[in-house]
């Protein structure tokens, strides 16, 4: 008996060190990736640890879950809450959180299971917080992230004084909406209030205060908030928000300054891969009108604070990558001491999920490169342009940088062109195709070149995971530390402004770089793959492109130079660096209102048909090219750089973008940033038109009686002043007037 225990312990013993020799070091661990969650956790920021505001957390679960998913959050992020309890059909002996709610547990009757949570913590915790935090139990919440969050001034003043939500905003669709709601009188007084279902998701959770909380319990008897029989499968998270639209009370936009989401309805895999470029796809469809679906690095603000779908090794997984691996703590024991804590040692067993779902990354695929040393530059552009075949994705690795069709740089000798078949025979052809087709336009083509010896077309990688394409004037001196940045209207292709960049440049005796930014989507649509995107993004992308300009340079100084809604552009990355930036100059500019102007008026609900609309394009990309060119000038005049500028929006692509840009135009441009622009008036030169479709006198007279330290011109030239044949001049002499504090006169 003795020999056998001592073989026991022994065996114990054993299995201790060579567990203590197989297990991994911090270091190891934190280097794993799990569900490719890798993508997203790097651009979450953690806030400091606070007290307040306290808040209560509420999970709903049932009992099938008590052992997996309740407990991964008992172990991780909800020791984080000032309180945190669990709602449940089932009591659990050994801890004392779970609540037991007599009310039917299945999917079926959430509405009626949050009713009823709802009461039960007004009833009981109503004095004791100051918000309550409802998830369910596949939910991770960045505590630290949620309290700040809830800190803000903004938040802060409403908190006492109004019913708040907070969380991931869906839109139903309307077949879900006639479907939900059988009352159609009731639905029909809903939509007196409101055109749309606008709910926060309640997977991810979301924040109410008690005021909140309130009125939902003294309302939930009432017809308005689907208290019959009929409303007892309405997801709880939509019927809630049904309920409080007969309160005044609407779900507000959570994103951050860039438009980026701070909960999510998803898992990290999840919000980074979906494309949103999927119409039919129900989450695309959710997100519609109210700031669209982004991914990819655009999917999360750095102020993330929760995620939807996280099974528990996933989220043992967030703990560890997001909390232990930052500290400086040498080990788990040290890391829950330090923080007064118990996260449990799960989260130093990496496990795979034994569930696998969500969208995957592109698989990488062999690229076939050729190596043209023997043409130019603007040839190889050309071919690429026109270049087409059904499974092959052109995408763009050239040096030097490239010029498009109408512009051609002397000098250069090759090109990469990497082509990303769909499988290697098909590789192999079109490799071979686009080098035949090269030939021949070198043969029989050549004669439609234009040499441009100093503009040069330039593509720039961004941190936004997209490339965005530009036109520059170099400076001679290589001792210039100021840029001239140009930033179009829509349809936002830069070689409208090349006259007015080289009156500009001239002016300055060539001794300032100038460069016009495009639109992303709105120039070459293909070297972002033909997705489309909107104004935030646009705003996103130049802030992008100017901040890694500022870093390289720390002594560069800015002149912000918008037409039309480039001037609203202009002032939102203005607002990222207001001390980096010498002058602005704000022609023709959009920026407030526009749905109100005579344009706007005429046109808005046209642009609601973006898509549609955008066919229209496609003909003429089968037309031929010196049909094209005969008709251009009636629109454009004789200037061949103009042409070729119009030339590039016969695509079906560019349409889009140029619409559906124009489409969140007449949403999102209201009122002007006043504490912005009154703060920083004395840099701004206003140029209005005598008579602007898009700027009507009413606003320019605003504009100029508000801000009465701004410079304000007024002009005769067209809204498309680039049009004119004075038009480039004129605007720049204002430009390098304005640049130089000389009269305007």
């Amino acid at each position: 008996m003795v020999i056998r225990v001592a073989i026991v312990v022994l065996c114990v013993l054993l299995g201790l060190v060579q567990a203590a020799e197989n297990a991994l070091s911090k270091e190891e661990l934190c280097a794993i990736d799990i569900d490719y969650s890798k993508h997203v956790l790097k651009l979450v920021e953690l806030a400091p640890k606070a007290a307040e505001p306290r808040i209560l957390c509420f999970v709903n679960t049932i009992s099938v879950h008590h052992d997996n998913r309740v407990k991964a959050v008992r172990d991780t992020w909800g020791q984080r809450c000032t309180k945190l309890i669990f709602f449940s059909n089932a009591t659990d002996p050994e801890h004392d959180d779970i609540q037991l709610l007599d009310v039917k547990a299945d999917h079926n009757h959430l509405w009626q299971k949050h009713k009823a949570t709802l009461s039960y913590i007004w009833e009981k915790y109503r004095h004791d917080f100051d918000w309550f935090y409802k998830s369910d139990d596949d939910a991770y919440v960045i505590f630290e992230n949620l309290q700040a969050y809830l800190r803000q001034p903004e938040v802060v003043m409403k908190q006492d004084l109004e019913p708040l939500q907070f969380g991931h905003r869906y839109s139903l669709t309307n077949d879900l909406i006639d479907y939900y709601i059988v009352n159609k009188r009731l639905l029909a007084e809903y939509q007196r209030r409101t055109h749309r279902w606008v709910f926060n998701s309640g997977g991810p959770g979301y924040a109410m205060n008690k005021l909140y909380i309130q009125k939902v319990v003294e309302s939930m008897h009432e017809e308005t908030c689907l208290s019959d029989r009929y409303c007892e499968m309405l997801p709880d998270d939509a019927a809630i928000s049904f309920c409080m639209v007969f309160h005044e009370t609407y779900p507000p936009n959570t994103r951050d300054l860039y438009g980026r989401e701070r909960w999510h309805a998803d898992k990290p895999r999840g919000i980074y891969f979906t494309n949103p470029d999927q119409p039919d796809y129900w989450v695309v469809q959710y997100h519609r009108d109210i700031g669209g679906l982004q991914w990819k690095d655009d999917c999360c603000s750095s102020e993330s604070i929760a995620f939807h779908y996280i099974l528990p090794e996933l989220m043992y997984h967030l703990e560890r990558q997001l909390y232990y691996c930052r500290s400086s703590s040498p080990d788990l024991a040290a890391y829950n001491r330090d923080h007064k804590l118990q996260i449990a040692p799960d989260i130093l067993i990496p496990k795979e999920l034994e569930v696998d779902f969500g969208p995957l990354p592109v698989p990488y695929k062999l690229p076939f490169a050729i190596i043209v040393s023997a043409f130019k530059q603007a040839e190889m552009n050309e071919i690429i342009r026109n270049f087409a075949y059904p499974g092959v994705r052109i995408t763009f690795a050239l040096f030097p940088p490239y010029c498009m069709q109408y512009c051609i740089m002397t000098g250069m000798q090759g090109t990469i062109v990497n082509l990303v078949p769909s499988s290697i025979p098909l590789g192999l052809f079109a490799t071979t195709v686009l080098a035949f087709m090269t030939l021949l336009y070198r043969l029989f083509c050549s004669s439609r070149q234009i040499v441009c010896n100093k503009l040069a077309d330039r593509i720039a990688p961004l941190s936004t995971d997209r490339v965005l394409h530009y036109i520059t004037l170099p400076s001679a001196s290589s001792s210039s530390n100021l840029l001239v940045v140009i930033i179009p209207g829509n349809p936002g292709v830069p070689a409208f402004y090349e006259p007015m960049m080289r009156q500009v440049h001239a002016l300055a005796e060539r001794n300032v770089e100038i460069v016009t930014l495009s639109h992303t989507g709105h120039s070459m649509p293909w070297i972002n793959d033909n997705v489309t995107f909107d104004l935030t993004t646009q705003i996103v992308d130049k802030v992008a492109y100017l901040e890694k300009r500022l870093k390289e340079n720390p002594l560069l100084e800015l002149v912000l130079v918008g037409h039309s809604i480039g001037a609203h552009i202009a002032l939102s990355v203005f607002s990222h660096f207001p001390h980096r930036v010498n002058k602005l100059v704000l022609m023709q500019p959009a920026v407030m209102h526009i749905r109100q102007s005579a344009s706007g008026k005429r046109m808005a609900s046209m642009f609601e048909y973006y898509n549609a609309l955008s066919y229209l394009a496609a003909p003429t990309e089968f037309l031929p090219k010196r049909l094209i060119g005969a008709i251009l000038p009636y629109f454009v005049g004789e200037d061949y750089v103009l042409q070729s500028a119009a030339l590039s929006l016969c695509n079906r692509i560019v349409l889009r973008n140029i619409l559906n840009m124009a489409r969140h135009e007449m949403h999102e441009l209201k009122d002007i940033d006043d504490q912005l622009v009154r703060t920083y008036q004395h840099k701004m030169l206003f140029v209005f038109s005598e008579v602007d479709n898009w700027v009507p006198t009413e606003f320019a007279n605003f504009l100029q009686e508000q801000y009465t330290k701004a410079k304000a011109k007024t002009i005769d030239l067209p809204h498309a002043f680039m049009i004119d044949k004075s038009g480039s001049e004129t605007m720049a002499q204002l430009t390098w007037k304005w640049m130089n504090n000389s009269p305007l006169e």
